[in-house]
């Protein structure tokens, strides 16, 4: 991680965080997770930050600790073209309340529609295209938290994925 000091803002320039940011050292981190993908059952669980040191050298907050979730595929067609997945997902916050995140994808052969309500009064929507069943595009879009309204304007996230 480094920062251009030049794209910073008047005001961010008498920062002392800011203005020592480019000071700090490297860091070996990683990140642990599991995952079972069914034809119907979905759960997955991830430890994030393994490198306890480095949580100790940051004076951060608000990043993820752990994430888990759980989903279920209902087929609402014979045909198996029309499915929704409803999905629970919780997570741990460093600094912050824990959160949760209630999701369903809908699925309607290869078009995907992604609806998601998340405990921090905000909601994400989105949709996608599975092509082939290997290559899906998806772009997604969040709405700020409650709280912080008006600041960013939301979030904009366009994905790409490959099924091995």
């Amino acid at each position: 991680d480094r920062l251009d000091q030049g794209e910073a803002t008047q005001n961010g320039s008498v920062d002392p965080a800011l203005y020592r940011y480019n000071e700090k050292r490297s860091y070996l981190d990683g990140n642990f997770g599991v995952s079972y993908i069914g034809k119907k059952l979905e759960a997955q669980f991830s430890y994030l930050n393994l490198n306890h040191r480095r949580q100790k050298q940051l004076s951060t907050v608000d990043y993820s600790t752990f994430y888990s979730s759980v989903g279920y595929k209902f087929m609402l067609d014979e045909s198996s073209l029309m499915s929704v997945k409803p999905l629970f997902a919780y997570r741990g916050i460093k600094g912050y309340r824990d959160q949760w995140d209630l999701a369903a994808e809908w699925s309607l052969d290869q078009l995907k529609l992604y609806t998601m309500y998340h405990s921090n009064k905000s909601f994400s929507g989105g949709m996608g295209f599975l092509y082939q069943r290997k290559v899906l595009l998806s772009m997604m879009y969040s709405t700020e938290p409650k709280g912080l309204q008006g600041l960013t304007g939301g979030n904009f996230d366009l994905i790409l994925g490959y099924q091995f």
